[in-house]
């Protein structure tokens, strides 16, 4: 009988594969981490940029 028939040899097959789920999940979530990151930086740099267009267009009115 060959190993891949045994009890023993399915449960180090399910093994083998929750590791590769585990390091998988591990990347998604790194992946996952690196674009809230961007997201945050970008929602700040819009708002920003937001800030100051409407600064800018307050001064044309009021000083201009």
């Amino acid at each position: 009988m060959s190993d891949k028939r045994t009890i023993a040899g399915a449960y180090q097959k399910i093994e083998a594969h929750e590791e590769l789920c585990a390091e998988r999940y591990r990347n998604i979530n790194a992946s996952i981490s690196d674009l809230k990151g961007l997201l945050k930086w970008a929602l700040a740099f819009v708002a920003t940029t937001c800030v100051g267009v409407i600064g800018y267009l307050g001064h044309q009115v009021i000083g201009g």
